[in-house]
C-alpha cells in the first residue's frame, strides 16, 4: 500500500486543486460551492485563498478568483519557445528584415498577453520586452487581436481583469472596435502603452478556428504613417496566415476579409486609438 501523504503533501495537493478549480471555472463567487467541490473545509479554504493571493498565485477581483501574476509568469517561462513561436520564427525574421521593425508573437495567458517569440529589427538599442514577459491585454495591437475573436462576455471580463491588474494603462478600445478588427483582420495601436511607440498585429488561428496567437510588428510611432501601414498590414496578415496554415488553422486574407469561421461585421475604417502623435526624436523600439 502507498504510504499516507504527509501534511506537507496534503497542503500542496489542496493548493493544486484550488489552482485547477480556479482555472477551470474562470472565476467563481460561491465559496460554499468551491469548498464542497474541492472537499476543503471553508475555514481552511479561506486561509489558503488569502495566502495564495498574498503570494501572487491568485488574483482576487470583486470576489472572484483568477490565476495570479506569479502563475502567469511561471507559465510564460514554460512557453519561452512554444510551437507557435518556433513555427513563426522565419516569418518574424522576414518581417523584421523587410520593415526594420521588431516582429513578435504574443499569446494570451489569463488576463495578460505574453511575448513567446521576438526578432529585433534594425537600429534596436536594447529590447524593452523579454520573451516570457507578461503585458496588459487591454492595450496594444496584439492585445486587441487576442480579445477580438472571443465571445463578448468573456472579452469584457478579461478586459476588466486586465484593467484592474494594470490600472496605469487606460482602456482606449470601445466594444464596437472589436467588430471592425474581426472584419478587417488586423489591429493598429498608436501610443497606448507608450506614447512614442506603435504596433500592428494580425491573428494566428489554430485548427479549431480560434485565435491562438497574435503576430505583430512594433516600433517608433513616427514610422507608422498611413501609407506605410497600408503596406505593412498586408505583410503582417500574410505572415500570420502562413503560420496559421502550419498550425492547421484558417487564414485571414490580405485586404480585410475574414477567413472561414471568423465573425464578421459591417466593413468600415476606424481611426486607431491612442494619444496624439509624439514629437520626440527617435528612441529604441519596444512592444506597444
Amino acid at each position: 500500500m502507498n504510504p499516507r501523504p504527509s501534511e506537507h503533501n496534503q497542503l500542496l495537493q489542496k493548493i493544486a486543486r484550488i489552482l485547477d478549480y480556479v482555472t477551470r471555472m474562470e472565476g467563481t463567487r460561491s465559496m460554499r460551492q468551491m469548498a464542497q467541490e474541492l472537499n476543503i473545509a471553508r475555514p481552511t479554504l479561506y486561509r489558503l485563498l488569502d495566502a495564495m493571493v498574498a503570494e501572487g498565485l491568485l488574483l482576487r477581483v470583486e470576489g472572484r478568483y483568477h490565476p495570479g501574476p506569479r502563475v502567469l509568469h511561471w507559465a510564460a517561462d514554460a512557453l519561452n519557445r512554444p510551437e507557435v513561436g518556433r513555427l513563426a520564427r522565419p516569418a518574424l525574421q522576414r518581417l523584421a528584415d523587410e520593415t526594420g521593425l521588431t516582429a513578435s508573437v504574443h499569446v494570451r495567458m489569463g488576463h495578460c498577453r505574453v511575448c513567446v517569440e521576438r526578432v529585433e529589427g534594425a537600429g534596436i538599442v536594447r529590447p524593452h520586452v523579454r520573451i516570457g514577459e507578461s503585458l496588459p491585454l487591454h492595450v496594444g495591437a496584439s492585445g486587441k487581436i487576442l480579445l477580438a475573436w472571443l465571445p463578448q462576455d468573456a472579452r469584457q471580463e478579461l478586459v476588466a481583469l486586465s484593467c484592474a491588474a494594470y490600472p496605469e494603462y487606460p482602456l482606449n478600445t470601445p466594444e464596437a472596435a472589436f467588430d471592425i478588427i474581426r472584419q478587417q483582420g488586423w489591429a493598429l495601436s498608436l501610443g497606448e502603452r507608450d506614447e512614442a511607440l506603435a504596433s500592428l498585429s494580425a491573428p494566428v488561428f489554430g485548427p479549431r478556428k480560434d485565435v491562438v496567437a497574435a503576430l505583430s510588428i512594433s516600433g517608433v510611432r513616427q514610422r507608422f504613417r498611413d501609407d506605410q501601414v497600408a503596406q505593412w498590414r498586408t505583410r503582417v496578415m500574410e505572415a500570420a496566415s502562413a503560420v496559421s496554415a502550419m498550425l492547421g488553422g484558417h487564414a485571414v486574407a490580405a485586404g480585410g476579409h475574414p477567413g472561414p469561421g471568423a465573425h464578421s461585421a459591417t466593413p468600415e475604417e476606424t481611426a486607431p486609438t491612442g494619444p496624439p502623435p509624439h514629437d520626440e526624436g527617435h528612441r529604441p523600439d519596444s512592444e506597444e
